[in-house]
């Protein structure tokens, strides 16, 4: 990138280039200013350029936020954690704030918050552990604009969620995590019922078809409804089904057995099933042939952790399912090495990959993933096996040029000159992360690629087994 930029002349360095680019390639451009006058009119633009996405780790790192402070850059978002927070950010060159407060703030704590220029611009709540009913009420007058709420583990929300209501917030998305009555969520329906789009409730107990159907009939403009638990049927599937809810991914954790009279009345429901668990399928697979034919088309994510997967993957693979951006595979998955290799092949979308099943930790996988799936970001393989190879590790890394992490701490057969030729390929990529065994590094290795590392190219992490 830096020989790229040094040779153009100064004035291409305008903010339709630096829209586009980013954070790494934004400093390596400022490096790579071929004189003063170069520089100089490159930091001149740069107040103007659209607005930078950092993402979450940079978010609360200070020496990054300082160094775009001084190029005076804009930054979308930045996550701001309360009490421990350090005030020396300037909050003018930031659009939006994410916030988090642990349990027991006070008064002192949210004084940040109580400036305009700072609370004006906070769209995200998030609220861990018990909350003092004054602070919630004075820091919620002051943060007008919330449009994101997580409630985590937080045992006393009863009296203080009412802020909430009295705030007025036009609420678009509700995660609630631990132990909370669905209950109190629903008492809050008047106030969320215009606006409510994402429903996410995980740990929640008393999740069943009655609290779904009062979801469905209060929330008309619903887009996402993610169940971590619960005890519902397919009457649940029904009452989202009829409502006629404008669902664009529903997300839960097993599918209940349909009777043969209700399944057309559970299409709409079933069609909008984007992430799939086996470890929760109870009955017999072959009840759910239906459900898989209905659903397949939309599925994204599948995480196989049943002994009854080689059963599912043979539908899947026979109905063309070919949507797939994530797939996870269990230690105690039945699903076999040619079937995996056959999905492999009908969803060349993938994405992420995380296999921890030894019969699938071989070089087959990582042929079948080099030729089929182009835009791979994520490998990990964490079933230890012998049977990958340095030519198998290599061809991948060839092949998948946007993969940015990948996890080989269980190949043990892979050898110190494969990590070292791996690395020379992708200089300047975007592989961010690499953990190896350390069998497959020397500790002289090991110590000199950490000296030369850099969080902007790629971190080199040997495990121990």
């Amino acid at each position: 990138m830096s020989d790229l930029f040094c040779n153009l002349p100064h004035f291409v360095f305008g903010h339709h280039v630096l829209g586009y680019l980013s954070v790494l390639d934004l400093i390596l451009l400022e490096r790579a200013a071929a004189s003063k006058t170069s520089r100089q009119i490159y930091l001149n633009y740069m107040p103007y350029c659209p607005s930078i996405q950092l993402c979450e780790k940079y978010q609360q790192n200070l020496l990054a936020l300082n160094y775009f402070q001084r190029m005076r850059c804009r930054i979308y978002q930045v996550k701001v954690c309360l009490p421990a927070y350090n005030l020396g950010t300037n909050f003018s060159l930031i659009d939006k704030i994410s916030l988090e407060i642990i349990a027991n703030i006070n008064i002192a704590n949210i004084t940040l918050m109580m400036e305009p220029r700072v609370g004006l611009k906070v769209i995200s709540l998030i609220v861990k552990g018990n909350q003092d009913v004054s602070v919630m009420k004075q820091l919620s007058s002051c943060i007008p604009n919330v449009t994101h709420l997580c409630i985590h583990s937080s045992v006393n929300y009863e009296s203080w969620i009412d802020c909430v209501l009295s705030a007025g917030w036009k609420l678009d998305t509700v995660s609630v995590i631990g132990s909370i009555g669905v209950t109190v969520l629903l008492r809050l329906r008047t106030a969320l019922c215009p606006h409510l789009e994402v429903l996410k409730l995980a740990g929640v107990g008393d999740v069943n078809d009655s609290t779904i159907a009062t979801i469905a009939q209060s929330f008309p403009k619903l887009r996402v409804l993610a169940l971590a638990g619960g005890a519902y049927t397919h009457v649940s599937l029904m009452a989202l089904s009829e409502r006629g809810l404008p669902l664009e991914e529903l997300v839960i954790p097993w599918i209940p057995p349909i009777p043969k009279p209700d399944r057309s009345s559970c299409m709409h429901a079933l069609s909008r099933i984007r992430k799939l668990c086996t470890a929760r399928i109870l009955t017999p697979l072959k009840q759910h042939t239906y459900a898989l034919e209905v659903m397949r088309g939309g599925l994204q994510e599948l995480r196989l952790l049943s002994l009854s997967d080689h059963t599912l993957v043979r539908d899947l693979i026979q109905g063309h399912c070919a949507g797939l951006h994530t797939v996870l595979i269990g230690f105690n998955s039945s699903i076999t090495l040619l079937q995996f290799a056959a999905l492999v092949r009908c969803n060349r979308d993938l994405r992420v990959v995380t296999i921890c099943h030894r019969e699938c930790t071989d070089d087959a996988v990582l042929i079948a993933l080099a030729q089929n799936c182009p835009q791979l970001q994520e490998l990990r393989l964490q079933g230890q096996s012998g049977n990958v190879s340095d030519t198998a590790l290599l061809a991948l890394s060839t092949s998948c040029p946007q993969l940015r992490l990948l996890s080989i701490a269980q190949c043990r057969q892979v050898s110190e000159g494969a990590v070292l030729q791996l690395l020379q390929r992708r200089t300047g990529s975007v592989l961010h992360r690499l953990e190896v065994a350390v069998t497959s590094l020397s500790e002289e290795t090991a110590l000199r690629l950490k000296a030369k590392q850099t969080t902007d190219y790629y971190s080199v992490l040997p495990r121990s087994l």
